[in-house]
């Protein structure tokens, strides 16, 4: 995983897959994902107009550890601010967005993703479904 800013974006390429994290107005972001090398440009549902806004990005080294392990590896994690939104980048590629006081709004968990294939995961056996949900992978 390779993270960087690109003008008042945060990017991460992953797996052939290049995201963008960008400020959408004020107090928000939005989230683009396409492959990597791709030209389109279009902003597709979100097409209307939004005022300019100046995020905050940051990119720092992190450690990336299992918790069997007794020493980690050095990656890269990075965030993006916009007004009282925060939108973060684990070692793993996974997102986070939180408020300005740090509660999580919705985070990304357990999500493997790849430009070609997608292969079905195994579940924990622990896992507890609710009323309504179904077990797909």
């Amino acid at each position: 995983m390779r993270l960087w800013k690109d003008n008042k974006n945060l990017c991460m390429l992953m797996d052939g897959m290049l995201l963008r994290m960008m400020p959408w107005g004020m107090n928000s972001l939005r989230v683009v994902m396409q492959p990597a090398g791709s030209e389109d440009e279009r902003n597709w549902a979100l097409t209307e107009a939004v005022p300019d806004a100046e995020p905050e990005i940051g990119i720092q080294e992190c450690e990336l550890k299992a918790p069997w392990e007794e020493q980690g590896q050095t990656a890269q994690c990075g965030y993006m601010e916009n007004g009282r939104i925060r939108g973060e980048i684990n070692p793993e590629g996974w997102i986070c967005f939180k408020d300005c006081t740090g509660k999580v709004l919705l985070q990304e968990i357990g999500t493997v993703w790849n430009a070609t294939l997608f292969r079905r995961i195994p579940l924990p056996e622990n896992l507890r479904l609710y009323r309504g949900q179904r077990n797909i992978g």
